[in-house]
């Protein structure tokens, strides 16, 4: 994983050439080991875990999830400069 890793971020066009997929697709085989079997239980439970936070969040009249985007939103204004606009600024 070491080697493929820093082939991909050393080597100028590694990513284009074959035998990166290669090696991307034997490692991705590598780590199905671990998903399928060996910490499945795991994954499951992170996954549901994050399944069920994001759904109590989004129930939750106080923090909706498009009002927490909102705030972390980098808009642009007219001029193309940078604007941060946060919760309780109005909308320009």
């Amino acid at each position: 994983m070491l080697t493929v890793s820093s082939k991909v971020l050393l080597e100028p066009g590694y990513v284009l050439e074959p035998d990166c997929n290669n090696q991307a697709s034997q490692l991705r085989e590598t780590g199905r080991i671990f998903y399928d079997d060996k910490y499945k239980g795991h994954f499951d439970n992170f996954f549901s875990s994050v399944r069920s936070w994001f759904m109590a969040f989004n129930e939750d009249p106080v923090s909706r999830v498009s009002v927490f985007f909102d705030a972390l939103l980098l808009m642009i204004d007219q001029d193309q400069s940078p604007v941060w606009r946060g919760l309780g600024t109005p909308d320009t």
